[in-house]
This record gives structure tokens, sequence and C-alpha cells, in this order.
């Protein structure tokens, strides 16, 4: 559908990876040990699944869309399961935690 279910939607995936980033800093997790936490499943990868489950638990102010959106734009084949870890640390790397809301 149009619009956003709860909350307002952050704009773009780049202001996901700051949010997520930002969610790092505060509870003090590298970014590997970040996808550790959000690898809910513990096969390797992050995917969408992992990802909603993890946004809930963090407490991170972003709609599913959001969420799918910045996992589709940051993976190379998102159908293959979602982020690998060289993946996630690519869409991460390159974020601003300043700039993240958490």
């Amino acid at each position: 559908g149009e619009g956003s279910e709860g909350g307002c939607s952050i704009r773009g995936p780049q202001d996901v990876s700051n949010t997520v980033a930002a969610l790092l800093r505060y509870n003090r997790l590298t970014v590997a040990e970040g996808f550790a936490e959000f690898d809910q499943d513990a096969d390797g990868r992050v995917g969408s699944e992992d990802l909603l489950t993890s946004a809930r638990e963090f407490g991170i102010e972003a709609t599913q869309d959001d969420l799918i959106r910045w996992l589709e734009a940051s993976c190379a084949d998102p159908r293959k399961g979602g982020f690998t870890r060289e993946e996630w640390q690519g869409a991460l790397e390159g974020a601003d935690a300043d700039k993240g809301r958490s």
C-alpha cells in the first residue's frame, strides 16, 4: 500500500544505514557484532525476517517498507537470503551515525 503504517517513514536507504549505525554505536556494538545480533537465525545472512525482528527488538524507527528497501538497495541479490557479512559491512561503513535517529 501507499504511505506508512506505524510512524513516519524514514526517507531512503542511507537514512536507514545511519539509523542502524547510530543504534550499534549506542549499544557499543561493532559492525561485525551488529551482524551477529541481527542474524537472528544464525544462518550467516541477515534476511528480511531477521531485519524486521531485530528492528522491533532494538526499537528502530523505520517502517517495514523502509527496512526492506534498505535490504534490497544494499544487497547484490536480496533473493539469496539477505545481507552477507560483507554486504552488511558495506552498507554500514559509509553510514553517518551522527545523522541516525535512534
